[in-house]
């Protein structure tokens, strides 16, 4: 009976100990993608890409993220016109138990809607799954600089005039660089 007792006691006392973890204040970060600022600039048009993410626990945050892209590529005979408008959800996973700062693993998905027009109009869907590593480098009061590599799965939509298509699957690593604030 004893034993019995002992048991229980063991058990209650090391599950509220595993378990049981202090409530960390909430950790937050803003941030800016340069991925659409990069690729809008290098074609003489504009791109931003912005983002939230929120610490729920010291080890797992969340973050929403969207993007806009336009640009014009003169030719002959039209212009071509690309504009690009994107959002993703992402979960991470803190390892070292410092939400929004160092170390981290993201998963997540990214919808994007491209609109190409050469005379006529072509529009893209594109759905992109994937994970990838990172480190947030975190300065002084909270700014900071991110970076990660990872793996996408992406898989893409396209209506042209001549009629719609769905793309193979094309997969490939992928960088990521952010700057923004933590707080």
């Amino acid at each position: 009976m004893k034993k019995k007792i002992l048991g229980a006691f063991l058990a209650t006392f090391l599950s509220v100990s595993l378990f049981a973890q202090e409530a960390p204040s909430p950790s937050n970060a803003v941030f800016v993608d340069f991925g659409s600022t990069i690729i809008g600039v290098l074609f003489g048009g504009f791109g931003i890409g912005l983002g939230y993410e929120r610490g729920f626990t010291k080890n797992f945050s969340a973050l929403i993220k969207a993007s806009y892209m336009g640009f014009t590529i003169q030719g002959s005979p039209y212009d071509t016109a690309f504009l690009g408008v994107s959002t993703g959800l992402h979960a991470r996973y803190y390892p070292l138990g410092d939400a929004v700062k160092r170390w981290f693993f993201d998963v997540g998905g990214d919808y994007s809607y491209i609109e190409v027009t050469y005379g006529d109009k072509m529009d893209s869907h594109i759905f992109e799954l994937g994970a990838l590593t990172g480190w947030k480098f975190v300065y002084g009061g909270g700014f900071f600089l991110e970076t990660g590599l990872g793996y996408k799965f992406i898989f893409e939509k396209i209506n042209a005039p001549t009629g719609s298509a769905s793309i193979p699957a094309m997969n490939g690593f992928t960088l990521w660089l952010g700057m923004g604030w933590a707080f």
